[in-house]
């Protein structure tokens, strides 16, 4: 797999160096950057890592650090090389080929895991830096936000619009112009200071909603990074002005933190906590005095290829001081890892039973334990739409499955085509937000033409259809470290041709997403991997032997497909997703195989620890079977009938019209659509995916 380079080995003094040659073709890098992907190794490419404030850009560092390199071979098997190190570093690659990896501190502690699959290669990696929790069900709805809301009224309206177009919008966000002057734990009085109000009888008591606030690590006024030479709080130029760096290494910041939440959430009852600016991000160079211009860790003898050729841009001195002394230039990779971690830990403590939501921008090895993710400050443009699979991609491999770009582009004016076309492809993001700047055009769906909002509510429509399946993946990231954004290559390796495929994507083993990315088309031109696959949309069903295929994708369709012999679980689409848990559930079988499963793993969404149902669905031979298994002795009591309700069973890909459905010996009310090739079967009252079941049908 690997072989070491004898002549690259280097142990100095703030610089290490070692190089393997690869057995691979092409590999899934390590980041945070943007690069191509799979990236092909037949050629130079040097990336530095060390977290930074910056809007994305190709090949250079961004806000976190994951030093997780996986090669894909050409006889379709798959290994990995993990790094452990918290100091700024580079790799190199070079089309041998080989990769060099360089680190101006630490220890070389490498890890490699042998696969033979990709999936395998991900699997072991999460477990060696921790499986990511179970994400609360509702966070897997829609969320909105904009950084330039002016006031209270706009957030109101925005939302108001947005409930009358149909829109289904589980969670309203506010970026910093709800704080007093840009202060964390605030609240501008003037232009916010009924927010406290909206929030708790409008959005939780009316609506059904969630909100969410974002919060930075600088403040104004304990537990502090502090200057190398002078010993007191270093000092920096952020968002309120002059600021001073929370140390959440500090034993005591969790306590300091705690506070903090506990008492700005009685004023506002917030729900979970966006963490930003952790790099941490500064305005100035090092602080607002410099840096120590003798000192060897801000100017080391090597620095890695990162933006500025400096460790202190836009961020502190990495001489600056951190518990027990230790130097920024060994935490600065960790500073948004442990804000994070410590914002989680706040929240359990605040609420004991409910699971926590932390959305962080900087992360690290094993961030995906405590934090969700979103790639940051992207471009409202056709190539930073593109970007965002790969960027989706890597951090599933990063053990951050929930992951997610700017819905319609961060900086600058979306056009409503690529709003429209962005919508559909963040429909199926991990993390589905729509999030926009300072001083852009209003991008949430209900600011478009009625056609427009049209096509974005029928993506957001199919995503609540599919949460019950996509909640399923989650637990499966959860128990087994599996993906749930998957490249085609992770799902079909020894199919060469999808290790080229970058603008498409499977979510599961199930579903296969192919977007429109490019600006004026009305079709995809996508590969079909091999095998009977059936469209999500028309049931059309398509077998395919390994082939590039023609998708017409007016503006308001997204061409989706199911893999034949996958058992679906559905709820119907609802405005929040509350609702629509009290609506039940109903399967849905793909194809005319004679062989199907699927699984379903269920609960009240948001209560911790996990209690649960598993529900799994076995097809054969023209007789559905559902098994279900319980996680506690109580799990059927508490749990909710109305949210364990099974209503209806979809069977596509049937060409004849059946004789008879029936369960327990008794007949079944059935539909079918002979143009949907699709048996629609309603379960009588009292069906329930707690209870065994044997459902068969017959023909004439």
């Amino acid at each position: 797999l690997v072989e070491t380079v004898a002549s690259s080995v280097i142990i100095a003094d703030q610089f290490l160096q070692v190089g393997f040659k690869l057995n691979a073709q092409r590999a899934f890098l390590p980041g945070e950057t943007r690069a191509t992907f799979p990236h092909p190794l037949n050629e130079w490419l040097r990336v530095g890592l060390w977290a930074r404030d910056t809007p994305p850009m190709d090949k250079w560092n961004l806000y976190g650090v994951h030093n997780m390199f996986m090669g894909l071979t050409s006889e379709g098997t798959a290994f990995g090389i993990f790094l452990l190190n918290s100091n700024a570093q580079e790799f190199v690659l070079t089309p041998m080929p080989s990769i060099t990896y360089r680190t101006v501190g630490g220890i070389l502690d490498f890890f490699l895991f042998a696969g033979p699959r990709p999936a395998d290669v991900i699997s072991q990696y999460y477990d060696l830096i921790g499986h990511p929790p179970v994400p609360p069900y509702w966070s897997l709805g829609f969320h909105l936000c904009r950084y330039g809301y002016k006031d209270l009224a706009e957030v109101e309206e925005t939302v108001r619009r947005n409930r009358e177009a149909g829109i289904p919008l589980e969670i309203q966000w506010v970026d910093i112009d709800y704080m007093d002057a840009y202060k964390i734990w605030s609240i501008g009085k003037e232009n916010f200071g009924n927010l406290g109000k909206y929030v708790d009888e409008k959005l939780h008591q009316e609506y059904g909603m969630k909100f969410m606030i974002i919060v930075d690590p600088a403040v104004s006024t304990q537990v502090f990074i502090n200057d190398s030479v002078t010993k007191a709080p270093i000092r920096g130029v952020v968002w309120p002005g002059e600021t001073v760096f929370p140390d959440f290494s500090h034993p005591n910041a969790e306590i300091w933190w705690h506070e903090m939440a506990e008492s700005f959430h009685k004023e506002i009852s917030f729900d979970g906590l966006w963490v930003d600016m952790n790099e941490p991000a500064d305005f100035d160079y090092g602080s607002v005095n410099g840096c120590p211009s003798d000192n060897k860790m801000d100017n080391p003898p090597y620095i890695p290829l990162i933006l500025d050729r400096s460790l202190y841009a836009k961020t502190v001195c990495p001489s600056a001081l951190h518990y027990n002394n230790t130097p920024h230039y060994n935490r600065h990779n960790l500073y948004g890892y442990d804000h994070a971690r410590v914002t989680r830990k706040v929240l359990s403590r605040m609420f004991p039973t409910r699971r926590p939501f932390v959305l962080s921008r900087s992360t690290f090895a094993g961030s995906g334990r405590y934090t969700i993710h979103w790639t940051g400050d992207n471009l409202s443009s056709w190539a930073d739409m593109r970007a965002s699979i790969a960027q989706m991609i890597n951090f599933n491999i990063y053990g951050i499955p929930m992951v997610g770009a700017d819905i319609c582009g961060f900086r600058g004016d979306a056009t409503e085509e690529l709003c429209v076309r962005w919508s559909q492809l963040g429909a199926f993001y991990p993390f589905s937000r729509n999030h926009n700047a300072l001083a852009s055009r209003p991008q949430d769906p209900a600011a478009w033409s009625a056609n427009a909002t049209a096509a974005i509510r029928a993506a957001l429509n199919t995503r609540y259809h599919l949460l019950p399946y996509m909640y399923t993946l989650f637990f499966r990231a959860h128990l087994n470290g599996t993906t749930v954004a998957r490249a085609l290559a992770f799902e079909f390796p020894e199919d060469l041709s999808t290790h080229r495929i970058s603008t498409q994507f499977m979510l599961g083993s199930c579903l296969l997403i192919n977007p429109v990315v490019e600006e004026g088309r009305t079709n995809v031109e996508a590969y079909v991997p091999a095998g009977e696959w059936v469209d999500l949309t028309s049931a059309t069903r398509i077998v395919s032997t390994g082939h590039m295929r023609n998708f017409k994708a007016p503006l308001h369709v997204i061409p989706i497909l199911v893999r034949g012999g996958c058992v679906l679980p559905l709820q119907s689409s609802v405005n929040v997703t509350s609702f629509a848990r009290k609506d039940g559930l109903n399967f849905e079988e793909a194809g005319r195989k004679s062989y199907a499963s699927g699984e379903l793993f269920w609960d009240d969404g948001e209560s911790e620890p996990l209690n649960y149902v598993h529900a799994q669905f076995e097809l054969r031979d023209r007789v559905l079977r559902l098994r279900a298994t319980m996680s506690h002795r109580d799990t059927r009591r508490i749990l909710d009938p109305k949210e364990t309700a099974l209503k209806r069973i979809f069977l596509v890909g049937i060409s004849r019209h059946p004789t008879s459905v029936t369960m327990k010996r008794s007949m079944l009310e059935f539909q079918f659509i002979k143009d949907l090739q699709t048996v629609f079967i309603d379960l009588p009252p009292g069906s329930s995916i707690t209870q065994k079941m044997k459902i068969s049908w017959t023909f004439p």
